[in-house]
């Protein structure tokens, strides 16, 4: 099959319903009618020679052939953009590209290097063109090594062979309650103490337990499992559950009375956030140059702080 520019834009409307679950949905994205995108589907379906998603009355449903043409269509997007990156840089239009992965929340942490960083690339006359993604750390250290992106900054999960960690800087977490808590308003150390031992639990599943055992070991107080500091910030502040939580991110609701920080002194822990990028880099865009020229520095300094 032999792509024209109207393949690809039948591709593309594929791309969108199959990332919006079903027609309806993917309406508003494309700014196109129900059944102008039927159509499309219906003519890239005669073009392939067969069935890519099943719709009626039971609903939306992507077939086993479409699943695969789902994988190589975004395979051929990336090609795409990434041609369109290098056609850029060529013209001098752009100073190369910069791809980022983050974990969430770490924009409101007066340690974290990544703005300083992002701020040198105005230094540059043209670009680069800079993406960036929030993703889980095991998304991170999977897209590195795939090289979709170019650099991450995350928490330790896993080490993987082929990428190099270093360490930035360390995050630290404060065990807090909501306002709606039974321990909020207890003030008597011991009490809380106790309490604490007993009390339903949120956990980041990333952390291996480590945001666990320093407030006990019973893993049948784990009342709830999140994948983010934001999702475990929904929890505290419904009251149902204490957790720890970066002392940045939870300091304005600390400040408005809706979250407090429990015995600071005694409940206290750190997670390292490294710079992970390939082992073998070569080859690096200018703007991927300029932010490890910027971040490693940081590091540096970093390692020199104790918390």
């Amino acid at each position: 099959m032999k792509l024209s520019n109207y393949d690809i834009r039948q591709l593309r409307v594929f791309l969108a319903v199959v990332e919006c679950g079903g027609f309806s949905a993917a309406e508003s994205l494309l700014g196109i009618s129900q059944s102008t995108i039927s159509t499309h589907i219906a003519e890239l379906e005669r073009r392939l020679g067969y069935q890519i998603c099943k719709r009626g009355r039971a609903g939306f449903e992507v077939t086993e052939r479409g699943r695969a043409l789902h994988v190589s269509t975004l395979k051929l997007v990336d090609a795409f953009a990434e041609f369109e990156d290098k056609a850029l840089i060529l013209k001098g239009a752009v100073a190369g590209r910069c791809r980022l992965a983050l974990i969430d929340n770490l924009i409101t942490d007066p340690r974290c290097p990544i703005v300083p960083a992002l701020r040198s690339l105005s230094t540059f006359e043209r670009g680069p063109r800079t993406s960036i993604d929030i993703l889980s750390p095991a998304e991170i250290e999977l897209a590195v090594a795939a090289g979709r992106v170019d650099l991450g900054v995350s928490i330790i999960e896993k080490r993987l062979p082929s990428l190099r960690y270093t360490p930035l800087y360390r995050e630290l977490d404060v065990l807090v309650c909501g306002a709606a808590h039974p321990l909020f308003h207890v003030h008597d150390e011991d009490k809380l103490r106790v309490a604490v031992s007993e009390a339903p639990k949120v956990i980041r599943t990333f952390l291996n337990h480590s945001d666990l055992f320093p407030i006990g070991n019973r893993e049948e107080l784990i009342a709830g499992t999140v994948t983010s500091v934001e999702a475990a910030a929904y929890l505290v502040l419904a009251g149902t559950h204490i957790g720890f939580l970066p002392e940045h991110y939870v300091s304005a609701w600390v400040r408005s009375g809706e979250m407090r920080i429990i015995l600071r002194d005694q409940y206290m822990r750190a997670s390292e956030i490294v710079l992970i990028e390939p082992m073998n880099d070569q080859g690096a865009d200018l703007g991927v140059q300029r932010l490890l020229q910027e971040l490693l520095p940081a590091a540096r300094q970093a390692s020199a702080i104790s918390i």
